[in-house]
Parts: structure tokens; sequence; C-alpha cells
């Protein structure tokens, strides 16, 4: 009776284990995760075009706020597959990014070529834990 029970406990601690290793590897990779973007939305911003410019896609995609970042994905492959993504980043490069409205944990930014003209607003959010600046989303 005395070795079953210590089975019994030597199971259920190495699942409790099995467990606590699982959830700290969750962490660490969800901090991997949000760990891309700059101090300030300009910054977030700047970092995403380099990448675009690099055509490096999956980083490009990680300065997106995690919830959109397959929404991201699909934005970046449909102008690849439509070969636009050497004038998307063109046009990104040459454009200026104005600050609208900037609050403590959102921000919004408007992207147009010339003074006055905007083609774009951009949405940014603060990643509270990392202190970091993410994409939300842009509206044309």
């Amino acid at each position: 009776m005395g070795k079953v029970n210590l089975n019994k406990i030597t199971k259920i601690i190495l699942v409790i284990f099995v467990l606590v290793v699982i959830l700290i590897g969750g962490y660490f990779f969800w901090q991997k995760q949000t760990a891309y973007g700059g101090k300030t939305p300009p910054e977030t911003w700047n970092m995403f075009v380099e990448a675009l410019k690099k055509k490096d896609v999956e980083l490009a995609i990680k300065y997106f706020d995690s919830a959109r970042q397959k929404k991201a994905r699909e934005w970046l492959d449909d102008a690849i597959s439509k070969n636009q993504i050497d004038e998307m980043v063109k046009d990104l490069s040459e454009s200026n990014l104005s600050e609208l409205k900037k609050e403590k944990d959102m921000a919004e930014y408007a992207l147009g070529k010339n003074k006055g003209e905007i083609y774009a607003n951009i949405f940014f959010t603060r990643n509270k834990i990392e202190d970091i600046w993410k994409i939300l989303y842009f509206e044309f």
C-alpha cells in the first residue's frame, strides 16, 4: 500500500513538473513573439519598413500586434503574389509619418508623401509588458 501511494505521488509530481516546464516555455515563446518593436511608434514603423526592404516578411509581421499578425501576413502575401511588394516598399519608404494622436497606450499616425496629403492612417498600440510599440492596423 505504501509503495502504491509513493508511485502515485511520484507521478503527480512528475505531471506537475511537466506542466510547469510547458508553462514556462510558453511564456518565453510568447515573450519572444512580442519583443519586436520600437520605443516609439515611428521607430517601430521604420523597423517594419526596413524589414520589407529586405523582403523579410517574417520579420515585418512581427512588428504587428500579435492579434493582427495573421491579417498582416495575408496582406503581405497578397502583395507579393500580385508583384506589388516592391512598389509598396518604395511608397512606404518615400512617405512621411506624422503624429495625429498619441495617448499612453494607443497612437494614430498619418502616412503621406506631401504635407497635407494623407493616404493612410496607421494605428499603434503599446505592449505594456515589453514597453514597445506594435502596429495595430492601417486605414487606407
